[in-house]
């Protein structure tokens, strides 16, 4: 937050500060922390404790930013939902049929997705239906995965900017 009370202090007026994904979700993850038990995965088979991670880091946040908000009432201080932008995501890839569990460009396991053998490596998959999965490489969304989120995360946060045409 010292950081951003400094970018006020330059008399920035307004901006956006984003929370993180729920992580849980993303292939990188799930490869890493895998588990044989079912109760440490949700409905959508993201993992609950890296999940809660995020929640617990999104919910300090808020807090630092209403503070800030509080000290600064002339600043306009927006939270990108990233968490709830993704669950979007996943909702509508689930119902188009995309792949939310794999990577796209990614060799092995069960989520396409390899520490040691990563996208743009040679013998990586990297082009294959990449219009039907919002993970392109096991950490970062496809260019599909990414529009969906903007258009949410603009629905959501443009009308709170308070900007004036």
């Amino acid at each position: 937050m010292y950081k951003l009370q400094g970018v006020i202090n330059l008399g920035v007026r307004r901006v956006v500060i984003p929370g993180i994904f729920p992580i849980g979700c993303l292939p990188i993850y799930k490869t890493l922390f895998q588990s044989n038990v079912s109760t440490n995965y949700d409905e959508n088979q993201c993992l609950n404790q890296l999940n809660d991670l995020a929640k617990n880091h999104n919910e300090q946040l808020q807090e630092g930013i209403n503070g800030l908000m509080r000290e600064n009432p002339n600043a306009v201080l927006v939270y990108g939902d990233y968490y709830q932008a993704y669950k979007h995501l996943h909702r509508i890839a689930t119902l188009n049929d995309f792949d939310t569990e794999r990577a796209c460009c990614g060799i092995g396991g069960d989520y396409n997705f390899n520490v040691t053998t990563m996208c743009g490596l040679g013998g990586v998959n990297n082009f294959m239906g990449r219009n039907r999965y919002i993970s392109w490489d096991g950490i970062n969304l496809t260019r599909i995965g990414n529009k969906i989120m903007v258009n949410w995360l603009i629905r959501k946060i443009v009308p709170r900017l308070q900007c004036q045409s």
